[in-house]
């Protein structure tokens, strides 16, 4: 196949508009990073480098944590009674967990609540909860009545064949494999030649190979399984059922490559090749999930039934019995015969738009067409082993590696050769850890760096503007003709961009420095003026200062040609210019409580607008 490539290629093959924008794209992460990183090394030496797509991950993990800071202080714990149900028909016993819900409350509420609220000791929390479960009298439930049923159809649609994000999500989530794993182990695969171009941020696959793929599943599961997508109906000779195609996320997308599918889907694994264990276990998810794109919905009912009781203190109590019925296997029968792509462990990361094996394992017929029978006359239930328990609240989740690599995918922010290597970064350079559960968390110093960047370049590494240029690079990829003039005027214009970035930063980093100097000079002066007192001298003699005095980088560097001489005088308008202060200083009120940083004496230069007088 490379032999027959090479004897065929033709120079005008070669797509330029994608060649300059990927060109541009180098050029662009090379810009940001030598000159957005010195300019913050001129506030935290600390501070090793920002990035055009690294910094917004960052910013985005912190956020998160602060979401879920947030969320956990103005939600507190809710407290619910729990109760072993047993269900009795004829042989069958069904036993489970169920919460019960007052309807109408009796007369426990006299003696003590669930929640143990007024009690601070843990001792008191149990002693209230054990004279709550007394008072309820729980134990004297003698007389049952079960409502209507209610049955819920459900169908899930297949998965879409995999992105390299959405395989670092699943691959994450599903293996428990590093985003840097999935990057070198597609790799392997690659250059073995078991699967397409790994590095494509399209869902798309070749036409010619959807009739191989609709053989292999007429093979392993039947002619009923198949599903032909209606954008590869029409090459796929009529077979299976049809359906409109399943969405695809919005994003810039460049569409450069096929979807990562298997060069043969007739093969099953990888054993023959001498590749890793991993190698294999990517193989296996990346085939099933290319088979299942192609097959019918996951199809079951759910049927739920609310039954009511009145406890000895005469309270009513309601709780729900539910079971699922599987209407249609569907695609999981692809991921139900190996144990490789089992599920990941309940609660360790959100699965988003697709059921699992566990769902699986909880379709219950027995208990489905017990619960559709169920009359007054049939029902034998008891409730046993009550207890008061206490409900955290559920925060948004904190990122995983796969799910943080998702978000920026969605945003229209980096490209899929560039998400390992930002992870890898990140975890290097210790801004960020993956934590006991897999969830990412940021360290100390990547905190300080996002507070820090965003006080002091807010709109360079705002995510809206990383989407911004990459709009741009996708309009010269897909621009017919001569595309040098506009790579010219992408580049040109990202570069006075961020020129005028950075002066503006240090105009408002200097007026920072002069206010925050101001205001310490105003309190030594007057120890016994009040906040607001202070801030109106501050105002006041501010106002009647000139406007920060400094060179115009954008006049120095305009004729500037070459990179390194803009990254020599870029540096050297940062030493003399931007004011070097405490870290503190660059932070609001509200959050200098999360960084223990003091504030530190403001030395005074003469090339520096600091007034000290």
């Amino acid at each position: 196949g490379i032999l027959k490539a090479m004897e065929e290629r033709k120079i005008d093959f070669v797509d330029e508009g994608l060649a300059k924008a990927a060109e541009t794209r180098h050029g662009m992460d090379r810009i940001f990073g030598y000159l957005g990183s010195s300019a913050m090394r001129h506030i935290n030496r600390d501070f090793r480098s920002i990035g055009r797509v690294q910094t917004p991950a960052l910013i985005a993990v912190v956020e998160r944590e602060e979401r879920i800071a947030a969320y956990l202080k103005q939600h507190e714990a809710t407290y619910s009674i729990q109760a072993t149900s047993t269900l009795r028909s004829g042989s069958s016993v069904f036993t489970k967990l169920v919460t019960l819900s007052e309807v109408q409350p009796g007369s426990e509420q006299l003696t003590s609540n669930a929640a143990g609220t007024h009690a601070k000791t843990e001792q008191q929390q149990a002693d209230a909860k054990a004279a709550y479960l007394e008072a309820l009298k729980l134990a004297e439930c003698q007389t049952f009545e079960v409502l209507p049923f209610v049955v819920t159809p459900v169908s899930i649609e297949p998965p879409l064949p995999f992105t390299m994000a959405t395989l670092i999500s699943t691959a994450n989530r599903k293996l428990k494999m590093s985003s840097e794993c999935v990057s070198r182990t597609l790799q392997e695969l690659f250059q073995a030649g078991l699967v397409t171009y790994p590095r494509t941020d399209s869902h798309r696959i070749d036409p010619a190979i959807v009739p191989s793929i609709i053989q292999e599943i007429e093979h392993r599961f039947g002619k009923n399984s198949v599903c032909v997508p209606e954008s590869t109906s029409k090459s796929a000779s009529g077979k299976g059922k049809k359906t409109k195609s399943k969405k695809v996320p919005v994003g810039n997308v460049e569409d450069a490559h096929e979807a990562i599918r298997p060069t043969d889907v007739s093969r099953s694994g990888v054993g023959t090749f001498g590749l890793s264990a991993e190698c294999n276990l990517l193989y296996e998810l990346i085939l099933l999930t290319t088979l299942a794109a192609f097959m019918v919905p996951h199809e079951y009912e759910r049927i739920s039934r609310e039954i009511r009781t009145t406890s000895g203190s005469g309270a009513i109590l309601s709780f729900k019995l539910e079971a699922r019925r599987t209407v249609a296997l569907g695609f999981q029968a692809a991921f139900a015969q190996k144990d490789a792509t089992g599920p990941a462990k309940s609660g360790d990361v959100d699965d988003v738009d697709e059921t699992t094996d566990s769902e699986l394992k909880q379709s219950d017929d027995g208990l489905f067409n017990i619960l559709k029978s169920l009359t007054p006359k049939t029902l034998d239930i008891s409730l046993t082993d009550p207890q008061v328990t206490k409900s955290r609240p559920n925060p948004p989740p904190a990122w995983t590696e796969g799910t943080l690599i998702e978000h920026l995918k969605s945003n229209g922010v980096g490209r899929p050769s560039t998400y390992p290597s930002i992870m890898k970064t990140l975890l290097t350079r210790q801004y960020v850890h993956i934590n006991s559960k897999g969830r990412l968390e940021s360290t100390a110093v990547g905190r300080d760096l996002a507070v820090a960047v965003q006080s002091a370049f807010p709109s360079l590494v705002d995510m809206g503007f990383t989407s911004q240029f990459e709009t741009k690079l996708d309009y010269v990829a897909k621009k017919s003709g001569s595309t040098s003039e506009m790579v010219d005027l992408v580049l040109s214009a990202f570069i006075v961009e961020l020129i005028r970035m950075v002066q503006s930063a240090t105009i408002s980093q200097q007026r920072m420095v002069a206010s925050r100097a101001t205001e310490l000079q105003v309190r030594a002066a007057h120890p016994s003026k009040t906040d607001a007192e202070v801030a109106v001298e501050v105002a006041a003699r501010i106002a009647i200062r000139s406007q920060p005095s400094i060179s115009d980088l954008e006049n120095q560097t305009s004729a500037v040609t070459d990179f390194d001489e803009l990254r020599r005088r870029v540096d050297v308008f940062l030493r003399r210019e931007f004011p070097v202060v405490g870290l503190a200083a660059l932070i609001p009120e509200n959050r200098l409580r999360q960084i223990e940083r003091t504030f530190y004496a403001i030395e005074s230069s003469s090339n520096s607008f600091i007034l000290i007088t």
